[in-house]
């Protein structure tokens, strides 16, 4: 099977167990990555029914942007940050809702074909996003390639 027909059928299914499909509209790759803040901004904003300031969200940046190594990443992920919020009070953010109840309360998405300059030209088939955050990069290959 070619790796397009593959991937349409992957983003095929997850649309219909309601993940959104995500259209990145930059060109340069720092363009893409402010493009990639601003909705991890707005899907949090979903997420906590408030609308993060951009003081406010310096704050959940700065910690994403905290760390070096995968296992930096992944526990970051895992926690829960506090927010100091405009008006003076706290809000406890979690960046993925992991809370067996509410797991559905996090915003799905999909991001496909993103062409990277920065990283030797590479070409991501398909990125799921969870609020906004990628999280699984899957590279597809149609059948007939021996991995």
């Amino acid at each position: 099977m070619d790796e397009k027909i593959i991937e349409q059928n992957l983003i095929k299914q997850l649309t219909s167990l309601d993940w959104e499909i995500l259209k990145l509209n930059s060109t340069t790759p720092e363009d893409k990555e402010q493009e990639m803040l601003k909705n991890i901004q707005l899907q949090l904003s979903k997420q906590y029914n408030h609308n993060f300031s951009e003081i406010e969200f310096k704050q959940i940046k700065d910690i994403l942007y905290t760390g070096d190594l995968i296992f930096d990443k992944s526990r970051i992920l895992r926690e829960t940050i506090i927010v100091k919020l405009d008006d003076g009070r706290s809000l406890y953010v979690d960046l993925i809702n992991k809370d067996t109840n509410n797991w559905c309360n996090n915003q799905y998405q999909i991001l496909s074909q993103v062409y990277n300059k920065t990283h030797s030209n590479d070409i991501y088939d398909v990125i799921l996003l969870i609020n906004g955050i990628p999280i699984v990069h899957i590279e597809l290959k149609k059948d007939s390639i021996n991995l």
